[in-house]
């Protein structure tokens, strides 16, 4: 079981390539890594709204990400679409500032269908990733065979209800 939390900004980046090396080729090497090593679950960080065929850069190299893990052929795929993500940055940035403020104060009208776009705290996704594993490893523990490759799929509100039925 391999877990990749790994990602950055174009701000941090600075350039598309560099983007796309940290998001798209590092987490892919790794799943490649993992699967080499017979893990049979690979859990990964990508983003709400991630598609190939999107014309936002950063959610396009996500998107792609997910596509290119599908053909791994890696026994189990969780990939954890959060949207926007909460909690302590060591760099300031004003945008993701402002869409939280904006996120918390419409949190009550994000209900129904819109529950995935509320925001998320990056402490939340990570309690969710250990519940997945932990499930996993009971479905291992069983001795259940896989032949095909099974993505799962989980989006902020997905993340929340695993979240909190996290202990530890």
């Amino acid at each position: 079981m391999v877990f990749c939390t790994l990602g950055t900004t174009m701000k941090a980046a600075k350039t598309q390539e560099a983007f796309r090396k940290v998001d798209y080729e590092y987490p892919l090497a790794l799943a490649e890594w993992a699967k080499s090593k017979g893990a049979a679950h690979y859990l990964v960080v990508t983003a709400l709204g991630a598609s190939s065929s999107s014309m936002f850069f950063y959610s396009r190299v996500k998107g792609e990400l997910q596509e290119k893990l599908a053909k791994l052929e890696q026994p189990i795929v969780h990939v954890f679409q959060p949207s926007l993500l909460l909690g302590e940055r060591k760099t300031a940035r004003r945008g993701e500032s402002i869409g939280a403020w904006f996120s918390k104060s419409l949190q009550f009208m994000m209900v129904g269908p819109l529950r995935k776009y509320r925001a998320i705290k990056g402490e939340d996704v990570a309690r969710a990733m250990k519940r997945a594993a932990g499930e996993a490893m009971l479905i291992s523990s069983k001795h259940v065979t896989i032949t095909e490759t099974a993505i799962q799929y989980y989006t902020s509100e997905k993340i929340a209800k695993l979240a909190l039925h996290t202990t530890g």
